[in-house]
């Protein structure tokens, strides 16, 4: 009988450790939705590797307008996006990577995924910082041209305007060994570029 008894009692132990365990993985990806996600800042811009995070000195700006002018060929444009986390919870936020879509002056700039795990402790800020980047003659085919190329030359500082840009995130959590994503889009909105 004791034997009968410690067996179901470690048997229960065991199975309110694995509740506990779930529960709370849970419990951090639901802080996230909580969280307050803000622009911190855009760094590392680069067009076909030429690094315009700092202004586009006077050499290189014939050499982008004559890039995007013509369009026969691959234009990257990258930069890394840092944004603010903050936790207003009484317990740890986290989650197991996230899927994000980057919207910019209304045109789908680009979505991928991370699969980082980030936390951010109670009451705490803390920078997320997430690569982003396309080929600005594949967004000429599913765009008008002269969308693409004002979006461009604002968000990379040459032209007049300040781009609006959307980010919406989707953070991923795992439950019992998978990794689910959160249906839920939490959005970031700010202007960048432009004069």
């Amino acid at each position: 009988m004791k034997l009968f008894v410690l067996k179901c009692f470690t048997a229960f132990s065991i199975m309110s450790i694995m509740v506990f365990c779930v529960c709370g993985g849970i419990q951090k990806t639901l802080n996230m939705k909580n969280c307050e996600y803000s622009y911190k800042s855009v760094n590392n811009v680069t067009i076909s590797n030429i690094n315009v995070s700092k202004g586009i000195s006077v050499l290189d700006t014939p050499k982008i307008l004559l890039m995007l002018s013509s369009l026969n060929q691959s234009i990257p444009l990258n930069f890394l996006l840092t944004l603010d986390v903050k936790n207003p919870n009484n317990s740890e936020a986290a989650f197991y990577g996230m899927l994000y879509k980057v919207i910019i002056d209304g045109i789908h700039f680009s979505e991928g995924g991370v699969d980082d795990k980030f936390s951010v402790a109670p009451g705490e800020t803390k920078p997320m910082s997430i690569k982003i980047g396309t080929d600005v003659t594949e967004l000429v085919k599913n765009n008008s041209k002269d969308s693409v190329l004002k979006m461009v030359k604002n968000f990379i500082g040459i032209g007049n305007e300040k781009t609006k840009v959307r980010v919406e995130l989707k953070p991923k959590f795992r439950i019992g060994g998978q990794t689910i994503t959160s249906p839920t889009v939490f959005p970031v909105e700010f202007e960048f570029g432009g004069k």
